[in-house]
Order: C-alpha cells, then sequence, then structure tokens
C-alpha cells in the first residue's frame, strides 16, 4: 500500500482554507460557525484518539491500570474513539442549533408509501447484507459454532430462510399501516417514531456485530464494549434531549457575527493548548520509541516515509 503523498496535507489546508473563506464572503454564518465548530472536534478526534490509542498501547499503563499486557484490536479503538469525540461535536452544534433555530411542523410524507418503504430497506436489506458475512466469515469457521450443512440444508439457505421470515415479519405490519391500519406500537409523533426507528436499528446492528466476535474472548472487551457504551449514550441522547414540547420562538435565533468571533478564538486557543499537550504526553511516554501497532510513517525529516512504498 503506498503511504500517503507529501501533498496531501497541503491539499487538505488549502481545500479547508477554500471553505471558510467561501463561506465568509457568502456570508452564510450559521454554517460558517457549524463548520468551524464541527471543524475543531474533528481535529481533536483525529489527533486525541491517536493519543489515547498510545497511551492504552504503552507497558507503563497496561501494568498500572490492568495489571498484566492487554492485547486488542487497538486500530478498532482508535476508530471508535474517532467517532466518538467527532461525533460530540456534531451532538454540540445540532443541540445548540434545535433550541435556537425555527421549529419545522411536522407533515406527512408527500408520499405514504416511501416511510415504509424506507424502513423496510434500513432494517431488512441494510442488516441482512452486514449480517449475511458473519456465517462464512466467523461461524462456520469452526463446527462447534455452526455447521456447514444442517439437514441436508446449508447455513447460508437456513440463514437465508429466517431472514425471509424476518422480512415478512416486518413487511406485513408496515404494509398494513400503508393502507391505514393504525399501529399502535407506532408513537403518533414524528419525533416518536423517529426515534423507535433510530433504537431498533442502532441495537440491530450491535448485537449483529457482537455476532461476529463468537467465541468471545477477553481482548474483545475492549472493542466490543466500546461500541455498546457508545450505543448507551447514543441512546441516552436520543431519547433524553429531543423534546416536542419545547417552543422555540422565531427571535431566539443567536446572533452569529458574535458566535463567529468567540469561536474562532476559542478553536485557536484550544487547538494549541491540545496538541501541546498531547505532543507532551506522547513524548513522555514514548520518546524516540517506535509505539508500534501500526506501520512506522515519519512526514518530515531525512527519514521520512512519505514517498517511500
Amino acid at each position: 500500500m503506498t503511504p500517503p503523498r507529501g501533498d496531501n496535507w497541503a491539499g487538505a489546508l488549502g481545500m479547508t482554507v477554500a471553505v471558510i473563506v467561501f463561506l465568509y464572503y457568502s456570508r452564510e454564518w450559521e454554517v460558517l460557525w457549524l463548520t468551524l465548530v464541527v471543524g475543531f472536534f474533528g481535529g481533536l478526534a483525529f489527533t486525541g484518539s491517536t493519543t489515547i490509542k498510545l497511551a492504552l498501547v504503552h507497558p507503563g499503563f497496561q501494568d498500572r491500570f490492568f495489571g498484566r499486557a492487554i492485547e486488542t484490536n487497538w486500530h478498532s479503538v482508535l476508530e471508535q474513539t474517532f467517532g466518538f469525540i467527532a461525533g460530540l461535536g456534531v451532538a454540540l452544534v445540532m443541540g445548540y442549533w434545535s433550541t435556537r433555530g425555527p421549529r419545522l411542523e411536522d407533515t406527512s410524507a408527500l408520499r405514504r408509501w416511501s416511510e415504509p418503504i424506507l424502513v423496510f430497506f434500513v432494517l431488512v436489506v441494510i442488516s441482512y447484507i452486514n449480517i449475511v458475512k458473519n456465517v462464512e466469515a466467523v461461524w462456520t469457521k469452526d463446527p462447534r459454532t455452526l455447521a456447514d450443512t444442517l439437514w441436508g440444508l446449508s447455513s447460508y439457505t437456513w440463514f437465508d430462510l429466517a431472514y425471509a421470515a424476518l422480512a415478512f415479519t416486518i413487511a406485513l405490519p408496515l404494509l398494513m399501516y400503508h393502507r391505514g391500519r393504525t399501529l399502535d406500537i407506532l408513537p403518533s409523533s414524528t419525533l416518536g417514531k423517529g426515534q423507535l426507528f433510530y433504537m431498533v436499528f442502532l441495537w440491530w446492528i450491535v448485537l449483529g456485530n457482537l455476532s461476529r466476535t463468537v467465541p468471545f474472548a477477553e481482548q474483545r472487551l475492549v472493542t466490543e464494549g466500546t461500541i455498546h457504551l457508545n450505543a448507551c449514550l447514543c441512546t441516552l441522547l436520543a431519547l433524553l434531549l429531543p423534546s416536542s414540547r419545547v417552543v422555540v420562538a422565531s427571535e431566539a435565533t443567536p446572533v452569529y457575527g458574535s458566535l463567529l468571533k468567540s469561536a474562532a478564538v476559542s478553536i485557536a486557543v484550544g487547538a494549541i493548548l491540545v496538541v501541546a499537550g498531547e505532543y507532551a504526553l506522547v513524548r513522555g511516554l514514548w520518546g524516540d520509541t517506535f509505539a508500534g501497532h501500526s506501520t512506522l510513517e515519519k512526514r518530515f525529516g531525512p527519514d521520512s516515509t512519505v514517498n517511500r512504498r
């Protein structure tokens, strides 16, 4: 695999500056503010997740907090940590805007059939495409977990039959709903329907991911444990923060001019402090020693690996 080219950072920086300049001269103050805040958390996630990973894999840290060496998919932990920190930025700006922006009235779909089709596609089709991979990738690798054939039919066939029954179980109520029948399980508000839809799909995928880890080993506790805790937090945020009873007046829209100035100063100072703190922590733990758990890459200096294959 070819390492990133040395000019990638310059291209990314140029695109970022171009977006900011465009939004500024277009007077899109709300979008510019959102871009700065989400971008800061994205940068914080990029450096912070790597710092957390480098701290967790350090032998001294593991001996002190775990009492022994811990092995897991540390790259997966890095990815999940990145998503968690970056997601906090998205949640922050959405939460801030949701309490200050004008409220949109709930309206029915332009095409009534689009709602049940969407629900069926996400819950059944997307989940099937992801979970069916477990049959070959995990379950049938060990005959003690799942045999290749059961009663003369392949395990793939049994899985497809089971999912077909599940698809019918979901499709029939959706069809009845489309034809006007009231389903008591569905909340009356659009917010409630969205929350229910999100909860079902979220935990469906979490359980599908968990089923990939059989037989479950203790090193999976870090990876799958992080996924589980993230899902729990997402559940709490989705259920407790939104409210259909909150009424926002039109004059509550914030003045983004002052917000932009304070955000720019805060982000600049915060970026300097965060990067300096992370640098000091990593250098304090590892010094010049290569931490491992990844490919050794050096961007600058005579030992740069940027242009090497």
